[in-house]
């Protein structure tokens, strides 16, 4: 599976005061990927950033083939619905499965019918090559490493 997810050019992180560090990356589909540096703190916001959660200090992001560089504050809300973002400081409750955890945010604000966000949700592991189904109903401290 080669469908580029997240395409960035030039961007630099609001938290990162190095002079001159900017990054291009493609995250591709199936792909696991890590930072690796001195500072949690800054590495957890370039993490934010590249998932729309921080808007970038400079240059362009495009997640799934859409511009974010003219999104309104409505447009980017609507994008951010599309995406999922889980760091170290996220928190899973612990008495819900993994499926559970997914969809909750989405049934909370009542975005669809929860057989349309189960749909959406197999369809969307399946484009990131999320192989392992069964730890789905597992609860949080149960689930093997995403593979």
């Amino acid at each position: 599976m080669n469908d580029t997810l997240i395409k960035a050019r030039n961007i630099t992180c609001p938290a990162d005061t190095t002079p001159g560090v900017a990054i291009n990356v493609d995250i591709l589909a199936g792909n696991i990927y890590g930072f690796i540096g001195p500072d949690s703190s800054v590495i957890s916001t370039w993490m934010q950033t590249l998932a729309a959660v921080t808007p970038a200090a400079s240059g362009q992001i495009e997640f799934m083939g859409q511009g974010t560089d003219k999104l309104d504050r409505n447009a980017w809300q609507n994008l951010r619905i599309k995406l999922a973002f889980l760091d170290y400081h996220s928190t899973l409750l612990s008495v819900l499965s993994t499926q559970e955890n997914i969809l909750l945010p989405a049934l909370y604000h009542q975005l669809e019918s929860r057989q349309a966000l189960l749909e959406n949700m197999y369809t969307l592991l399946e484009k990131i090559g999320f192989a392992d189904m069964s730890n789905l109903s597992r609860l949080p401290a149960y689930i093997d490493e995403i593979s």
